[in-house]
């Protein structure tokens, strides 16, 4: 099942037990330490020898190999995010509960992330606090169970327009 929430209401969830993973809103990284150990470790913390195979997809599916070798030092924000959510998911879990997961993402990475959660919200919980617009889009009941329940009224009309805004299209707007 998947949930979506504003990101304000992240302030008021609870904390989460042992078979809850959590990606917070602001990643923190060890500067010093390879994203890669960082990735094992967090799997081996767990109890596990090595990650699980969802960070190993993830590493493909949001094009992170070259991001493995490196210190988090000098990433950008969207490769700190990423990091992030390959340490989230290294770890075993039954219900996952992540704060701005696409914060920092490029939109190709961005909606590549949300249909992954989305297929992942087949056969987990998980719940996510987001304003970003690209989980309505692609988050839609008809993909999988989820509940909106209305909680983004402040987000209604501005994705779905029946015409192009004026900018789209060629230099001069027309």
């Amino acid at each position: 099942m998947l949930s979506l929430e504003p990101l304000a209401a992240a302030s008021s969830m609870g904390a989460p037990d042992a078979t809850t993973t959590l990606l917070v809103g602001d990643p923190q990284l060890d500067g010093q330490t390879p994203l890669g150990q960082q990735v094992l470790d967090a799997a081996v913390q767990s109890g596990l020898d090595e990650p699980e195979p969802l960070a190993d997809f993830l590493v493909d599916l949001l094009d992170a190999e070259d991001l493995l070798s490196k210190t988090p030092w000098h990433f950008s924000r969207g490769e700190t995010q990423i990091g992030a959510i390959l340490v989230t998911f290294a770890r075993p879990f039954d219900r996952a509960v992540l704060v701005d997961p696409t914060a920092g993402l490029d939109r190709r990475k961005a909606l590549a992330l949300v249909d992954f959660v989305v297929d992942l919200s087949a056969d987990h919980e998980v719940h996510v606090y987001s304003d970003d617009v690209a989980w309505p889009e692609r988050g839609s009941p008809s993909r999988s169970p989820c509940a909106f329940d209305g909680a983004h009224p402040h987000l209604e009309g501005l994705f779905m327009r029946a015409t192009p805004p004026p900018w789209v299209g060629n230099a001069r707007g027309q």
